[in-house]
């Protein structure tokens, strides 16, 4: 029997994107009340967790669209973190921005504490999963899991990637709802790292996001589907949205002086002849990578039992471009009129109706018109 995974990539507020996609595909042939596990990343974790627990995507998608604002709130300075310097220079820092191709207001401050605040987003979160805890969805519906990463393990003496779901046998399947979307939510740099608070009895510290590690959550899902809820491997299916593809990197150009880049640089790098550096090389290089290796390794591990489906973005988008959510939806509009957005459709629709383990219909049957794009989703 198939059992069938959505997974879902972080990227903040293009995860709209995400959820603008499944709606599509859900109103095109049902899957998602066919779907055994939903797996996330990020703002992918809220998507996930929210369908796991019976809530529409187009209350998530409202929830971006009308809520970006209130979540993307910039915290204001905090003189107890620690930085070099003074109120004045602080100032004076924070009022000039980064360079970068999708800098959106970045700053120095963001160097010595969170951009952003919490409790908002926290706030949001209980609105939506008040106090269910993962392990009391039932075990007659779809499953969830949600990846971080743990900053201290007790168990293992050390930072651990963890994967927080609803599975019986998971330490962490008696975490709220909304812990678990705020564990995997915590992006270094632009939410603080979060501590579960319940259930009171637990000390497992405090979590950041996996964007790092598993921004795109397909091969963790297959893992934890077979670890907790007995799926073979041979059986296992997953679509894979993404948050939409940019195209971000350092031109050589651009770099300056490389023996320059240390800490700072990586960080923050600071404007120079309108180059084309993103604001956050290394949080950006780390979540990106990730994606692309997930991604391979998804396809060697399962090769056509595994769908990719992503937009591409005509310019780069922060996380936090909460403004644009009309373009994100246009976007996925405009993907969703193409022959490959239609195939796709067509294809998922297909492969989500089977229930036993078959696989796709050989690449030959496929039109010469389409057998290009379908090809980079199986190789």
């Amino acid at each position: 029997m198939a059992y069938k995974i959505i997974a879902l990539d972080g990227g903040g507020i293009r995860g709209l994107i995400s959820a603008a996609l499944l709606s599509k595909l859900d109103g095109h042939c049902g899957l998602v009340k066919k779907t055994d596990l939903f797996a996330g990343t990020a703002s992918g974790s809220l998507l996930a967790l929210a369908l796991a627990h019976g809530i529409n995507v187009g209350h998530v998608i409202s929830l971006f669209e009308q809520k970006g604002e209130h979540i993307f709130d910039p915290a204001a300075m905090d003189f107890n973190c620690s930085t070099p310097f003074t109120f004045e220079q602080i100032t004076a820092l924070n009022n000039s921005s980064t360079n970068g191709v999708n800098s959106n207001g970045e700053t120095i401050k963001s160097i010595f504490q969170a951009k952003f605040r919490a409790d908002n987003l926290k706030d949001e979160l209980g609105r939506l999963f008040g106090a269910s805890r993962l392990n009391e969805l039932p075990r007659s519906g779809p499953q969830v899991m949600v990846e971080a990463m743990q900053l201290w393990s007790a168990e293992e003496g050390r930072w651990s990637p963890a994967s927080i779901g609803s599975g019986r046998n998971d330490p962490f399947a008696a975490m709220l709802a909304m812990d678990a979307a705020l564990c995997s939510s915590a992006t270094p740099t632009l939410f603080p790292p979060h501590k579960p608070e319940e259930p009171a009895g637990e000390n497992w510290g405090y979590f950041a996001s996996g964007n790092v590690h598993a921004n795109n959550p397909s091969v963790s899902a297959a893992n934890y589907a077979a670890k907790h809820f007995g799926a073979e491997m041979s059986e296992i299916r997953v679509l894979s949205l993404g948050a939409g593809r940019v195209h971000a990197g350092i031109p050589p150009q651009d770099i300056g002086r490389a023996e320059c880049w240390g800490a700072w640089q990586w960080m923050r790098p600071y404007p120079k002849h309108g180059g084309t550096v993103p604001a956050a090389p290394l949080l950006e290089t780390a979540i990106d990578a990730s994606s692309l290796m997930c991604e391979q390794f998804a396809k060697v591990l399962l090769g056509d039992r595994y769908i990719r489906a992503n937009v591409e973005l005509d310019a780069p988008w922060a996380p936090n471009d909460w403004a644009k959510t009309d373009a994100l939806q246009g976007a996925v509009e405009e993907f969703a009129k193409t022959d490959c957005g239609k195939s796709l459709f067509d294809l998922v629709a297909e492969h989500w109706e089977l229930e036993d383990n078959l696989a796709l219909p050989a690449k030959s049957a496929l039109s010469n018109k389409n057998r290009n794009w379908f090809s980079t989703l199986f190789s």
